[in-house]
């Protein structure tokens, strides 16, 4: 087995777990038979003990040795751990000291507010940053740093086409400015992008609103809501003057309820009203659909004009 034994500096007369790995089974010059052994540091300062650790693979027939030293020094040996040592702005890091020291004290630079005095800390990392603790035993000291790096979160947009839409259509949503998109509509969630949703048939018009996630290539995300707007349906009214007029007699025929109009039947026309007669009797329809600012279509709309032949008497 490839055995792996860190030695350790410590101080004076202090106890310390010495740790293997990369076997089975161990057996310590010390007696110990697992992986960690307890031991105390020579109580002369700069003196080092040597231990001996052997190592065994499964069924006990391959072996190996190493030895380790544990150094007695006034400087007192402080490990730290991360939970990460790479956070996305904005999120936490925990950080925790491992010694023989009674009691810490982090902070980040001179002059800056103590950190906290436990063991572990949690910080909001908003930029990269070294930490540092320092601890003591007596008159053994020691400090150590560690380095977290702040990851950039991505600066997510979106754009919608079109920017506002009609019932019973669809709009078209594209999101930028990440490596990876997740949409949530509802229960429903897609990493599809862009992405077309429908717009439902509520002729009424509304919103609504979706969920818009988005990760950079860095594996930090970012999110929030959006809320597109849905214009309503216009309902137009068609209307005319008289239903019923002697040839050669002028009526007017007009519509409300839209922003654009388009005429059909027996009349063209792009107006909102315009003036009719037919020198002709018969029977004339005029049909017509109008379209709002949005550019939603409306109902359709119809009147109809009897045109006769009047008879002038005296």
């Amino acid at each position: 087995p490839t055995l792996v034994v860190p030695s350790v500096t410590i101080c004076p007369s202090t106890p310390v777990t010495l740790n293997a790995s990369g076997a089975a089974t161990y057996r310590w010059s010390t007696g110990g038979t697992s992986a960690s052994e307890n031991v105390t540091s020579n109580a002369t300062l700069g003196a080092t003990d040597v231990y001996t650790v052997t190592g065994y693979a499964q069924g006990g027939i391959c072996s190996s040795t190493q030895t380790v030293g544990v150094t007695s020094d006034n400087f007192l040996s402080i490990n730290i751990t991360a939970s990460s040592q790479s956070v996305c702005v904005g999120r936490t890091v925990t950080l925790t000291a491992t010694s023989a020291s009674q009691g810490y004290l982090w902070g980040t630079s001179p002059g800056t507010s103590p950190l906290g005095t436990s063991a572990s800390i949690t910080q909001t990392v908003n930029a990269t940053t070294t930490y540092t603790v320092g601890g003591a035993v007596g008159n053994c000291v020691g400090t150590q740093s560690i380095t977290i790096t702040a990851l950039a979160n991505p600066t997510l947009s979106y754009a919608s086409t079109p920017t506002v839409a009609c019932p019973s259509s669809s709009i078209t949503l594209t999101a930028s400015g990440a490596a990876a998109y997740i949409w949530v509509l509802g229960q429903q969630q897609t990493t599809v992008n862009p992405v077309t949703v429908n717009t439902g048939t509520n002729p009424a018009g509304g919103t609504f609103t979706m969920g818009l996630i988005g990760i950079g290539a860095n594996g930090c995300a970012v999110g929030g809501l959006i809320t597109n707007t849905i214009a309503p349906t216009p309902t137009i009214t068609a209307a005319i003057t008289k239903t019923t007029e002697c040839t050669g007699k002028t009526v007017t025929v007009s519509v409300t309820g839209a922003d654009t109009y388009t005429w059909s039947g027996s009349n063209t026309s792009n107006s909102s009203s315009f003036s009719y007669s037919n020198a002709t009797a018969g029977s004339y329809t005029f049909n017509v659909t109008g379209t709002s600012v949005d550019g939603c279509p409306s109902n359709a709309a119809s009147v109809v004009l009897a045109v006769t032949t009047c008879t002038t008497v005296g």
